[in-house]
This record gives structure tokens, sequence and C-alpha cells, in this order.
């Protein structure tokens, strides 16, 4: 498979000058499917500038086959490993669960929304990240508890010419051991996904406003 770079596309919500955007590669030509279950976790990389809006990653759209179903089938953004630029389990952005529950060999989009249990970060600028996906335990009421999950990948290049800069769709993809373990990243082409970022709030005028007689206040009383 052949490396690819992907910008970010935005979308403007017109609320207070908040913008939502998506970091996809869903339109790109499918090349086949790697398999995920309790015991191979999968990831695919991207990653921020220094110059990049950031925020929270709340929703997904994974190009899966869903063989046989697990009930803790989970995806994560986490960072990376400093030094191996796997994935880091241990620092986790935000976790989604999946919202419905389709079962069969059919391709489809399957759409995870963040959990409201697990406590969302932003990211910063200027870091590798990684979305991962994959089953926390085994579900011993299926005919197989690790589960069976087909994750489909590009074939191509592909670019989005209206995309801002600042986001990117990395080189990297991984496969891990049990429970997302021992990560082994590879140059390749991306897995199909699409992920939508909330970026981070930006202060109301008003508050401004506000705060800044009380900085100026603080500043005047701390002069000799």
């Amino acid at each position: 498979m052949q490396s690819i770079l992907l910008p970010l596309a935005m979308t403007v919500l017109g609320c207070g000058g908040l913008t939502a955007a998506t970091l996809a590669t869903l339109s790109l030509a499918d090349d086949g499917h790697d398999l995920v279950t309790y015991n191979s976790w999968k990831g695919q990389s991207f990653s921020l500038s220094t110059t990049a809006e950031t925020g929270k990653i709340t929703a997904a759209t994974f190009r899966l086959e869903i063989v046989i179903a697990n009930t803790k089938l989970v995806a994560r953004v986490v960072g990376s490993v400093a030094g191996t630029g796997a994935p880091d389990m241990s620092d986790v952005y935000t976790q989604l669960r999946i919202t419905t529950n389709p079962t069969g060999t059919t391709l489809q989009p399957v759409f995870f929304q963040e959990d409201p249990e697990i406590f969302s970060r932003l990211m910063v600028q200027g870091a590798t990240y990684w979305l991962v996906i994959g089953m926390t335990n085994e579900d011993h009421e299926q005919a197989s508890p690790a589960g069976l999950i087909r994750w489909h990948f590009a074939s191509t290049n592909g670019q989005d010419p209206d995309a801002p800069a600042g986001w990117q769709v990395g080189v990297m993809t991984a496969a891990s051991g049990t429970a997302g373990s021992n990560w082994s990243p590879v140059a390749t082409t991306p897995y199909l996904f699409d992920v939508t970022l909330t970026p981070a709030p930006i202060p109301e005028p008003g508050l401004a406003a506000l705060l800044l007689p009380a900085a100026l206040f603080s500043f005047r009383r701390r002069r000799p």
C-alpha cells in the first residue's frame, strides 16, 4: 500500500464563529481489509501542525464489516509513545462508543459517538495522534468471544483541495496484541474513516470585556 497525506475539511456552523471539521478518507478507493478483534486492535495516525485549530474528536465513522459482534467494541483517540511513534494507550484524549449494532458481512459505515462517561481532552498543536479501534474485553455471549470485524483500507492517495492546512492523515497505521498492547506501526495507505472535530470554545466578547478591567486592576495593584 502507498502512503497518503490528507488535509482537514471544515464546515462553518455559524454559531459564535466556531467551526466543525471533518478529517476523512471514506471517499478513497477500497483495497481490502484488516481484521479487528479483542486480540488485535488496529490504528490510524494523524497529526496537527503547530498552527492547526485544536479541539476534541466527538464522533467517528468507520468503513467496517461486523462479522461477529462484540459489545465491548470501542474507538479511542490516543497520543503517541515518544521515540517510537506507536499509539500510547495510556494517553487517552477521547473514547467513542458504537451507536448502532450492525451485524453481517455487508460493508457499511459504522458510527461512533463520544462516551459521556469518559472525560475528553483538547488535543494540542504540533503533535501526532492515533485513532484506534478494538474490543476492551471478550464477549462470551457471542460464538466467537473475541469478536470479528473487518476494517477496510484505501488503495489510492487522495487530497481535498478546499481543506485548510494543519491536519493530516498520517502515513502510519498500526496493529496490536491483546486489548491494544504491543503496537507495531507500519507505513501504508490509510484505513477508511472520518472523524468530527469540535473546536476549542472561543471566549464570548462580553466575557472578555468583563475580565479585562479586572486584569488591569490586578496589574496596577501589584506595581510598587
